[in-house]
């Protein structure tokens, strides 16, 4: 049963290829791999849902969108859809993260970057969404 569920996601979301200047700085960047499902950790969802809409008024109401498909936690999120699209919401979220190693000692609590990583799941299709 667990085969027809795969094999039936597969058919039915399309596999889209991306540019490999894109996997690349991806992979740079520490997030792996585009793939269909983005687990993002140390985040609210008050915080990163504003992100996804605005990523999605620039869409057409379709499979492009996306959407918060896991609540794994009160900080721990997986948005999912289509590669391409995740990839413009990681560059999106990427602006206002801290980068590693950055000491925020000195600076007001109140302008602290938000401290969360994000990484590619390693999966072909996006789970748990209307997606599929």
């Amino acid at each position: 049963m667990a085969f027809y569920a795969g094999l039936h996601g597969q058919q039915s979301f399309p596999v889209l290829s991306l540019e490999p200047g894109v996997v690349g700085v991806a992979a740079e960047g520490g997030e792996g791999t585009p793939s269909p499902m983005l687990s993002v950790v140390g985040l609210t969802l008050d915080n990163l849902q504003p992100h996804v809409t605005k990523a999605n008024e620039h869409l057409p109401i379709n499979n492009l969108q996306l959407q918060v498909s896991l609540h794994n936690g009160l900080k721990a999120f997986v948005v999912a859809g289509p590669p391409c699209t995740l990839y413009g919401l990681v560059s999106s979220l990427r602006k206002v993260k801290a980068s590693s190693g950055l000491d925020q000692s000195k600076i007001p609590f109140s302008q602290h970057k938000p401290v969360f990583s994000m990484h590619f799941l390693v999966v072909g299709v996006p789970y748990h969404s209307e997606h599929l």
